[in-house]
């Protein structure tokens, strides 16, 4: 979807997460990286304001959610059989 490979989006995942952008989570064998509250700088916490304002409106970023959203469901309906 991200039109990287799969080592570099790792690699800049762990560059968001180092900077306090990002968390994650572990669920089984998945990892759930999400935004994190900003809560270990004021830097952190005021670019991620602005970030989710500016992206708000990002055709791309909408396209992506909605995509991502279909995957989901397909993976649940798929974890139920």
């Amino acid at each position: 979807m991200l039109g990287l490979a799969q080592p570099t989006v790792s690699s800049h995942l762990k560059i968001l997460e180092y900077a306090g952008f990002i968390e994650k989570e572990r669920q089984g064998s998945r990892i759930i990286f999400s935004l994190s509250d900003g809560s270990q700088s004021v830097y952190v916490e005021t670019m991620l304001v602005e970030l989710c304002q500016w992206l708000d409106d990002d055709e791309l970023l909408t396209d992506m959610r909605r995509s991502l959203a279909e995957v989901t469901t397909l993976l649940r309906c798929s974890e139920k059989n």
